[in-house]
């Protein structure tokens, strides 16, 4: 292999790797994206009171419950 030839490669290596960081680095921005999100709804449903929460058919036990979960904790619809 001569050095011309490797010079030719190594810019076609270096899209492939850097365009997979990039695809790798959107979908962790995206995972954190939707954690928060669920954190905000969780910490949303824990502020309910009795009566929104009867409105929205959950008891106080499963709001507790829910909004207990950890942040990094997203449901599987969400994945």
């Amino acid at each position: 292999m001569t050095w011309q030839s490797l010079a030719v490669r190594l810019p076609k290596q270096l899209s492939v790797n850097s365009r997979g960081l990039t695809l790798r680095l959107k979908s962790v921005i995206r995972q954190v994206q939707q954690a928060r999100m669920v954190a905000r709804q969780r910490q949303s449903l824990a502020q309910l009171d009795d009566r929104q929460l009867r409105d929205i058919g959950i008891s106080r036990a499963d709001a507790l419950k829910e909004s207990s979960r950890n942040f990094w904790d997203i449901p599987e619809y969400l994945k």
